[in-house]
């Protein structure tokens, strides 16, 4: 979305300027050196000036220690008289913290080795950071990022057939990742990074990894109990609803409308599968699922609209235990309903 200040009033310039200060986001601020090369570092000194003229101004400081030297942003200012601030949209927060790393002038392989693209500025001839992420990349950070310790977990049940094994090799495996990740952005040096990303990434993983192999655990016991058509219709109707959930919340921009309808259909779901199959865990488990994909769906849509808070859109993760109080409801009542039918059916049987 681009404004024309030239065509619009000028209070209304004003708030829009407003917006870029408030409440104290990141100035990250792209600038060129003389042969071309971009720079890209982050400021939080930064505000507006005299509303009459409509700017904004960034305080570049100099290196800590003895030599105390200008930093590029600011050289590239006095060189070129030209910079873009760009806000920082939650999903390139760990992006922007790695260009406060005062690398040595590679300029273009920084920007390589970030993913960073530029596009041309409509206001000025110089950068502007490109940092909405595209389809794919949206996708590995709502979809596929969070369903890896998931499938970890059930993956590594399945093989040791031990809940504690599989939590635990998927806590080590990916806590060994994010320490690496974390290692190597950590503003307080590596170590401090690395036991941040293994403290972090392992618990939270070991966690979902535990989730996975109760899921696989489940789905066993009720294919015993049920058998496995029964059962293969339960979990085949929670899990494609989860997915169609997703894609629509992820298409229509998080409409409250949509997820309300998605919501009541859940609970339709929840009465009619378990009364049909008999399933009660297996419909309470897979609704739960739904329901998280109903929030990354929200997720994915504050991020791809490039709202600045987008990650306060991943609040309504808290939402999901009070919501699923209802499945749980309506799940029992279908089993029971469910049951009821199939007693009488069987009692009218001759013989």
């Amino acid at each position: 979305m681009n404004f024309d200040f030239t065509a619009l009033d000028r209070n209304d310039c004003y708030k829009l300027l407003l917006g870029t200060v408030m409440p104290r986001p990141i100035a990250w601020t792209t600038t060129r050196d003389e042969n071309g090369a971009i720079n890209a570092a982050p400021f939080s000194f930064f505000n507006i000036f005299r509303p009459d003229t409509l700017g904004i101004s960034i305080g570049s400081g100099t290196f800590s220690g003895l030599s105390k030297e200008f930093k590029d942003t600011l050289i590239n200012i006095r060189a070129t008289r030209e910079f873009v601030v760009n806000l920082v949209p939650f999903c390139a927060t760990q992006k922007m913290v790695v260009t406060s790393i005062p690398f040595s002038r590679v300029a273009a392989l920084g920007f390589l080795l970030l993913s960073l693209t530029c596009k041309g500025a409509h206001a000025q001839p110089r950068g502007e950071l490109e940092s909405l992420p595209d389809l794919l990349n949206l996708l590995y950070l709502v979809v596929v990022e969070p369903l890896l310790p998931l499938l970890a977990g059930a993956g590594l049940f399945m093989l040791t057939r031990s809940h504690l094994i599989a939590a635990g090799l998927s806590a080590l495996g990916f806590g060994a990742w994010g320490a690496l990740y974390f290692s190597r952005l950590s503003l307080d040096g590596p170590l401090s990074g690395a036991l941040y990303g293994l403290g972090v990434d392992g618990i939270a993983s070991g966690l979902v990894a535990l989730a996975g192999s109760g899921y696989v655990h489940l789905i066993g016991a009720e294919a015993r109990r049920l058998g496995t058509e029964r059962t293969a219709i339960a979990h085949a109707v929670g899990i494609a609803f989860a997915a169609m959930a997703f894609i629509l919340l992820l298409v229509t921009h998080g409409s409250d409308k949509v997820g309300i309808g998605l919501y009541l259909v859940l609970l339709a779901l929840s009465l009619g599968v378990s009364a049909a199959t008999g399933s009660f865990g297996g419909v309470v488990a897979t609704m739960a699922l739904a329901l998280i994909a109903m929030v990354h769906g929200v997720w994915g849509a504050a991020l791809a609209s490039g709202v600045r808070d987008a990650g306060q859109a991943y609040i309504a993760i808290f939402y999901v235990p009070p919501l699923l109080a209802p499945v749980l409801a309506t799940a029992a009542i279908g089993r029971w309903l469910g049951g009821s039918l199939r007693a009488r059916r069987s009692d009218d049987r001759p013989g």
